[in-house]
């Protein structure tokens, strides 16, 4: 994967093993979500909340927004740098 220059790439320990990780994640898709950093632990404690706002809201349809792209993700639109 690509790592912006500048930036940290941080592991998250998701399974004990690689059989346990294909069993949970191995269909899933890479994706990447924009954010601020005081809000990463709750992002990795709670999960992503989905919302009702955005740029391609549709009424009463929850979402939550993600890229194949880390560039688009790394937008300040969407991320700000944090230390």
């Amino acid at each position: 994967y690509y790592c912006p220059s500048g930036w940290m790439r941080y592991g998250v320990k998701v399974a004990e093993t690689q059989k346990e990780f294909d069993a949970k994640w191995g269909n899933w898709h890479l994706a990447y979500h924009g954010t601020v950093g005081e809000y990463a632990s709750s992002i990795l404690t709670s999960g992503l909340r989905v919302s009702t706002q955005g740029c391609f809201y549709e009424k009463g349809v929850a979402r939550v927004y993600v890229s194949p792209s880390i560039e688009y993700s790394a937008h300040p639109r969407y991320a700000r740098p944090w230390k």
